[in-house]
This record gives structure tokens, C-alpha cells and sequence, in this order.
């Protein structure tokens, strides 16, 4: 069992390293068009916020658990 947790939480710490460093890629050049700048980079920040803090909190587990 303690395998299957120590997997889950290596996947769920990739998955975050690809959305902190895969998101900013693609909103700078994947997007384009007009765009409005002050409400994206807002709703951006935030979100980038929220998975760096997710990020540090499962690098603790996966610390405590190893």
C-alpha cells in the first residue's frame, strides 16, 4: 500500500511541475489574438499560486513518507 501512495504522490508531483512551467509557456506563445492582459495575468497568478503551494505541500509529504 505504501507503494501505491509513494506513486501517486511522484505522479501528482510531475503533474504540477508540468502545469507551473507548461502553463506559463503556453499562454506567452501558444495564445494568440488580442488578449486582455490585466484579467488573464490575475486569474494566472492565482492559479500559479495556488500549484506552487499545492507543489510544496506534496514535497512535504512525499518527504515525511519517505
Amino acid at each position: 500500500m505504501n507503494d501505491l501512495i509513494m506513486i501517486v504522490i511522484r505522479f501528482l508531483l510531475y503533474l504540477d511541475l508540468m502545469v507551473i512551467f507548461g502553463l506559463p509557456f503556453f499562454q506567452i506563445y501558444g495564445i494568440s489574438g488580442v488578449r486582455h492582459e490585466t484579467y488573464n495575468l490575475t486569474n494566472f497568478r492565482s492559479f500559479i499560486t495556488f500549484a506552487v503551494v499545492t507543489g510544496i505541500i506534496l514535497t512535504g509529504i512525499n518527504m515525511l513518507l519517505v
